[in-house]
């Protein structure tokens, strides 16, 4: 079973917010219930660690020769396995395991299963497939950012996390981003992050973000192959900063608390949207609008806008192609650019057009059904 990594980012000794320091990272303890030793056929007085099973304990590699491995509290000396001196430890398979696991020789010569819980324990740097939390009470995490070569299961940040996540942009350059590439995605906290998922083909869930300044996001996201994102709250941006690319199926926008901007190097199919704000600077296949504020602008086309409810403002220079009116307001008049709408199908339901006759032309106005309708402009 993989290992879940906890981030502290304040370790004894540690550089602060350095996610390859070690000592960043919380302790695992190898002297639990979940894990057994059992005594060496080589070396003298050597145990090693399996699961309570017997199988497997799930490492990936082996932990840092220097602060790796601590017994009774304190970092243990790195050794030779099979020829381990009291209070050392190694990493391998000594006895035909078919796995490498973690071996200690205590300074008493006994077995680790007869001491106090965490009596052995070890801490790593998150390796492929293991786990990873950044809970409420850690520290920022702002150097050593690229880990996007390591292909990690679920990256989750829990809620009230105010540390900062990634290198805020200065005057003179971009932000710098922590890039990863995780199986699962789950945002919360409340310290500004900029965060790359890379080419991870996942549905992140954002739960919340620092609240932004003005112009600004709580969250910056970017991906290249994300399947759904999921906006329940917080103020998050897909790729909304100059010159940035990113990837989406679709983006839900689902809480009254959410702002979900898209920017214009996004390669976007669908959005769908039931609260809170969603503002489209690209282009899309397909819009659907429940509720909330719906702000299209910059130059993107939209082939198709699927409106139940909610404010829906047209600035974007691009043309609508298809725009299926079932209620809710439609305004026009944000934006005195020159557009057209090929074909408006108005349908059973209430609603307010905010006609802009000046700039915007409709092809195609067509009642589909009996409505009541109202138009201005």
């Amino acid at each position: 079973m993989p290992f879940t990594k906890v981030y502290n980012g304040a370790g004894t000794g540690a550089t602060a917010g350095d996610y390859e320091d070690s000592r960043n990272w919380d302790l695992i303890s190898l002297r639990t219930a979940a894990f057994a030793w059992t005594a060496s056929g080589s070396g003298t007085n050597e145990y090693y660690v399996r699961t309570a099973a017997g199988a497997n304990p799930g490492f990936v590699a082996t932990p840092p020769a220097t602060n790796g491995v601590y017994i009774a509290g304190s970092a243990a000396t790195n050794g030779t396995i099979g020829a381990l001196t009291a209070g050392q430890w190694a990493y391998g398979d000594n006895d035909t395991l078919g796995y490498s696991t973690v071996y200690v020789r205590l300074s008493g010569g006994g077995d680790p299963d007869a001491q106090d819980a965490d009596h052995v324990q070890f801490r790593q740097i998150p390796q492929a497939t293991e786990h990873v939390r950044i809970p409420a009470n850690a520290g920022s995490i702002t150097s050593n950012l690229d880990q996007s070569a390591v292909a990690i299961g679920d990256w989750i940040r829990e809620a009230g996390h105010e540390g900062t996540i990634g290198a805020a942009p200065t005057a003179t350059a971009p932000p710098t981003y922590l890039r990863i590439d995780p199986d699962r995605f789950e945002h919360n906290g409340r310290g500004q992050a900029w965060i790359d998922i890379g080419t991870a083909a996942i549905s992140p869930q954002i739960l919340g973000t620092a609240s932004a300044a003005e112009g600004e996001r709580g969250l910056y996201l970017r991906g290249t192959a994300i399947s759904v994102l999921n906006a329940t709250a917080g103020d998050v941006g897909l790729a909304v900063l100059g010159g940035e690319v990113s990837t989406a199926t679709t983006i839900r926008v689902l809480g009254d608390q959410t702002t979900a901007w898209v920017g214009n190097g996004v390669t976007l199919t669908n959005g769908h949207q039931w609260a809170g704000t969603l503002r489209i600077r690209c282009g899309t296949t397909a819009l659907i609008q429940y509720g909330g504020d719906m702000i299209t602008e910059e130059n993107g086309a939209h082939t198709a806008l699927t409106q139940y409810g909610g404010t829906h403002i047209y600035k974007s220079t691009g043309n609508y192609t298809t725009h299926n009116h079932h209620g809710g307001t439609f305004d026009e008049m944000q934006s005195g650019a020159a557009r057209t709408i090929s074909t408006r199908n108005i349908y059973r339901g209430s609603g307010n057009i905010f006609r802009n006759k000046e700039a915007v032309t409709v092809t195609s106005d067509v009642i589909q059904e009996s409505v009541s309708i109202s138009y201005s402009g």
